[in-house]
């Protein structure tokens, strides 16, 4: 990961993998993105939404710190050691949507955290004082984590690799 990446080469490859993601879903019927993945477990339908939900955490941290809070990380009440939770309470939350709206809802929460990215200036995504809640780390390794490296991880999943 390259903590001195620039934002616009942040955004750059957000969208590349973003699109070699979505390209290996958009090959996907939907009955086949609703059939358990290589690893038995997380459906392309699954993935999608545990993506969206880490997008929309991120969006979130960076919205409450943007409102003078301090956001609750990784989520209200959780920690790091509950995130095979936080995974399954999300896709267990979109159980009841069609892969259409589930793929509706994963474009609106992918919008957002890009244009909330993109919002940030380029100086608060590398300096390890500027987001007190990461005690002093960069918030660029999070945003990086949250996006790209997740698409790349998932899409070689769907690619059987």
């Amino acid at each position: 990961m390259d903590v001195e990446q620039s934002k616009a080469d942040l955004l750059v490859r957000i969208a590349h993998e973003r699109a070699v993601l979505e390209g290996r879903i958009g090959l996907l019927t939907p009955a086949q993105a609703a059939q358990p993945g290589a690893d038995g477990v997380l459906s392309a339908r699954d993935m999608l939404v545990h993506i969206a939900g880490w997008e929309a955490r991120c969006t979130a941290w960076i919205a409450a710190d943007l409102r003078s809070e301090t956001p609750a990380v990784p989520a209200p009440g959780a920690t790091w050691a509950d995130m095979d939770c936080l995974n399954a309470e999300a896709i267990a939350a979109s159980a009841d949507q069609s892969f259409d709206q589930v793929q509706a809802a994963v474009a609106a929460t992918h919008v957002s955290f890009v244009a909330q990215v993109t919002a940030l200036p380029e100086a608060d995504l590398t300096d390890p004082q500027r987001f007190s809640w990461l005690r002093g780390r960069a918030i660029l390794p999070l945003i990086i984590a949250c996006s790209y490296e997740h698409y790349e991880e998932h899409a070689a999943q769907l690619s059987g690799g």
